[in-house]
């Protein structure tokens, strides 16, 4: 539902009708609707999910390389994709790195490497060391576009956050 949609504005307005409900609202309220769930994911889509990504330089031995940083509070581990860490050269020992995640799935990168680089914001004089940083070989991310502009229109809230538009971080 949009912001801004409410059952006194709704152009289809609707009886539920589960149980004889004769109230202006979705079926899905009620627990007696049994439906199986279905989930699919398509690139194609245009996502209502925004993953939160920050534009950042990387600096190693080699140099830096601006790209974007993805935040993931649930992440117990810090990846780092080997093409950047070639061009940094951030070297380190080979550690081999294990991901699990839903349904048992496993993915064991016996060829990650431990090494440490600088972060710093893009427009941040103070950098930050990290350390225990495992890379992987072509981790292939989902990009994301967004229009600053167009969602400070949609949402009232972020008309005074100053963040900037970005294209397939």
């Amino acid at each position: 539902m949009r912001p801004e949609h409410s059952i006194r504005d709704c152009p289809t307005k609707v009886r539920c009708n589960v149980n004889q409900c004769q109230h202006f609202h979705h079926p899905f309220l009620h627990d007696s609707w049994q439906q199986p769930a279905t989930v699919a994911h398509s690139s194609c889509v245009q996502p209502r999910v925004m993953i939160r990504v920050l534009p950042v330089i990387l600096s190693g031995p080699a140099g830096e390389v601006s790209t974007y940083a993805l935040l993931d509070e649930g992440s117990t581990v810090t990846l780092l994709d080997e093409s950047i860490a070639k061009q940094i050269r951030a070297k380190g020992p080979v550690n081999p790195v294990l991901l699990r995640w839903t349904k048992d799935t496993v993915c064991d990168h016996k060829d990650s490497r431990n090494v440490q680089l600088k972060i710093k914001g893009i427009n941040c004089e103070q950098e930050y060391e990290i350390q225990n940083v495992h890379t992987l070989k072509n981790m292939n991310l989902p990009t994301q576009t967004v229009n600053a502009k167009k969602l400070k229109s949609m949402w009232d809230y972020l008309k005074y956050v100053d963040f900037q538009s970005f294209d397939h971080a």
